[in-house]
């Protein structure tokens, strides 16, 4: 092209500049001739003119953007020649509107006449709109074609760095962070893919955190509506379902840090009663539990207020949120909803039974009149001298709609039968029931069993004879759902 030409680029582009400066300046002459007086004409001559100032405008900006075609041209001579060959090709052959038309036209006051120099300044912004069709028809082609192409990658790369990102969430377990930033740096060596160079950026790692001062210690809520929107995404594409209505269950409870730290946390996680996974909702960190419960559990009762009533609206689809149930063990319960605590006469929160106390507190008997979600709603178990003083306070929970705080509150599972009943059982068995042989086959046949233990428990078996001291809550389930409840193991003669 250019490069092959003994003129140089701008000299070509200035002479083509001069070129269609002609052409523009010939073409406004012409129309200008057919000028006359009436109004009506001179709204269209007009008309006419600004269509040439905008032809102009959008010559010069093609030139200017380098859309236009530079041809080679040999010599001086052979390029006037090229001039005035396309002069006389374009005014004759393009346009194709001699003298005569135009001198008619300014002759002629008629209403056909100004249509049909419509038709002719129709025309003619077709010839010139075609920077499109005379100047740069292909290069315009080419540059769509480029942007359609380009984007057509960047949708590409951008699907591919969000299933590396969705990758790297699922199997966080087992990927540290430095992990993950080799295979950032191998793919972004390896790949055309814009991938970011540090891991926090893939996972969305949030720059800056709330804290929140509550008494001596220091509260991050990271948010209940990120958990949920985690879930639904894990629910459309993990289980391959369409699921509407999600049923949150909530866990609070406190955990200490070292065994020679004074310092603990209180965490409030939530999980999906379709999924087995845990999400932080927020977390307290300081050498004693905050002294109300209500300023822990602010933020997120507000946040559990808002999308119980609302929902979460994802792609025009609806997903209905419900607080399914609370799950603490009994301090951790007796502390948030603001009840007696377990060691109390009147503590079941089932049922109105006084406890008696038999070397421990305990509550013998039938069950007594039940405590319904309505009776705790309006206080009816304060201690006001007539009541039993279940109540000792108002919790924030009264807030959150189609919350139950009786019927949405289970039982303590694990301490009152793994770490209970179980556990009382066993200590009985060894105390008075069991010879050093039944011990002993006891222990080889959950010894053989260890090798065929399904997944559901994450524990293996061990010894029997430990286990009051060192077994764990998981494994006194696993003993109580063993075939026949361990009858098996324990031997015929022994009876349960």
């Amino acid at each position: 092209m250019a490069g092959s030409s003994k003129y140089s680029e701008r000299h070509l582009r200035r002479l083509k500049k001069k070129r269609f400066d002609d052409i523009i300046n010939v073409t406004k002459k012409r129309f200008l001739k057919s000028r006359d007086s009436s109004l009506e004409n001179q709204n269209y001559d007009n008309s006419i003119i600004n269509l040439m100032d905008e032809i102009d405008s959008k010559i010069m900006h093609s030139i200017e953007k380098k859309e236009i075609d530079i041809c080679p041209i040999a010599s001086t001579s052979e390029l006037e020649k090229n001039q005035s060959e396309f002069d006389r090709n374009y005014y004759e052959n393009c346009i194709n509107i001699d003298e005569s038309q135009y001198e008619q036209i300014s002759r002629d006051d008629t209403a056909d006449n100004i249509v049909d120099n419509l038709d002719v300044m129709k025309s003619i912004q077709e010839l010139f709109y075609g920077d499109e069709n005379l100047c740069s028809s292909e290069s315009s082609n080419e540059s769509d074609n480029k942007n359609y192409s380009s984007n057509e990658i960047d949708i590409k790369n951008q699907r591919f760095i969000d299933e590396v990102n969705f990758f790297c969430t699922k199997h966080l377990e087992v990927l540290p962070h430095y992990v993950i930033n080799d295979m950032l740096d191998f793919l972004r060596k390896n790949t055309d893919v814009p991938f970011p160079k540090d891991s926090r950026t893939l996972l969305h790692t949030p720059r800056f955190t709330n804290i929140i001062k509550i008494d001596n210690g220091l509260y991050c809520h990271y948010g209940l509506k990120r958990a949920v929107l985690s879930f639904i995404y894990k629910i459309n594409k993990w289980k391959k379902i369409i699921y509407h209505h999600l049923k949150l269950i909530v866990n609070i409870d406190g955990a200490p840090l070292a065994k020679n730290s004074e310092k603990g946390l209180w965490i409030i996680s939530v999980s999906e009663e379709m999924l087995k996974i845990v999400e932080s909702v927020g977390i307290y960190h300081g050498p004693n539990k905050p002294s109300n419960s209500n300023d822990l559990i602010k933020a997120f009762v507000d946040e559990m207020k808002d999308i119980v009533e609302k929902g979460i609206i994802i792609e025009d689809k609806k997903y209905t949120i419900d607080f399914h149930a609370l799950v603490c063990d009994a301090p951790a319960k007796a502390y948030i909803l603001k009840i007696k605590y377990h060691t109390g006469f009147w503590s079941c929160s089932k049922c109105k039974i006084k406890g008696k106390y038999i070397e421990k507190l305990c509550f013998p008997g039938k069950k007594d009149v039940l405590r319904t979600d309505e009776g705790f709603r309006e206080k009816k178990y304060q201690d006001d001298g007539l009541n039993d003083g279940y109540q000792q306070g108002e919790t924030l929970l009264l807030n959150i709609p189609g919350f139950g705080l009786v019927k949405n509150v289970p039982l303590d599972y694990m301490h009152l039968i793994c770490l209970g009943v179980m556990l009382k059982l066993i200590k009985l068995w060894l105390k008075c029931r069991l010879s050093n042989f039944q011990r002993q086959q006891i222990t080889s046949k959950l010894t053989i069993m260890r090798d065929h233990m399904p997944s559901d428990f994450s524990r293996k078996p061990r010894s029997f004879i430990n286990a009051k001291r060192v077994w764990k809550a998981h494994e006194f389930r696993q003993f109580l759902l063993l075939p026949h409840r361990g009858s098996s193991m324990i031997g015929s003669k022994t009876r349960f």
